[in-house]
């Protein structure tokens, strides 16, 4: 059964690695980043900051499995609130241009907040759909659109740069722009 499964993406995989006109992506998805995150929480009018761990392995052509650690705190005057979740699940990515994909991401969620007389944990899940581009060498540009079911339902627009140092490093600032508050990264990522 399981052999079964993996046929069409071996044949997927050899097509792709020996057919010369099938179109090649100036992108990795073989990673793993690092980032410090500012997170505004509007309704009470206060920034949390932490950081997010994301790795990503490209399992096969055009598929991508994901995993996401992350970690926040609130300092209020009489408490801390502290957030901290995991996610994971698969993408896909596909080449329109030598230097641009489209992409898109299904997570499961999970997601544990506590303190200043809150204790909640809550599952849900996550979409994003996106395009990466290269205009240059060494600097990238991302836009996207997610949706997240965790906590709070929320669609947001997220927009990316990568300015690449060596092949393998870059760093990267991402804002994710919602009416309930923005959210900040700024890290490091090392590709393979």
């Amino acid at each position: 059964m399981i052999t079964t499964l993996a046929l069409p993406f071996a044949a997927a995989a050899l097509a792709h690695d020996t057919d010369p006109d099938v179109l090649r992506s100036a992108f990795s998805y073989d990673y793993i980043d690092v980032s410090y995150v500012a997170r505004e929480y509007d309704l009470i009018d206060e920034t949390g900051s932490g950081i997010a761990v994301r790795a990503s392995y490209d399992l096969a052509p055009y598929m991508n499995l994901i995993g996401v650690y992350s970690y926040d705190t609130i300092d209020l005057t009489l408490a801390d609130i502290d957030t901290s979740g995991f996610a994971f699940g698969i993408g896909s990515h596909f080449p329109v241009h030598e230097r641009v994909d489209v992409y898109s991401e299904a997570l499961f969620l999970y997601g544990d907040r506590k303190g200043g007389g809150v204790d909640r944990s809550e599952t849900g899940f996550g979409l994003e759909a996106g395009l990466r581009t290269m205009p240059i060498d060494r600097l990238e540009f991302d836009a996207a659109f997610n949706y997240t079911d965790l906590f709070e339902s929320d669609t947001n627009l997220v927009l990316g740069a990568r300015a690449y140092v060596t092949r393998a490093a870059s760093i990267r600032f991402r804002a994710q722009l919602d009416d309930d508050g923005d959210i900040y990264a700024l890290g490091l990522r090392y590709q393979w």
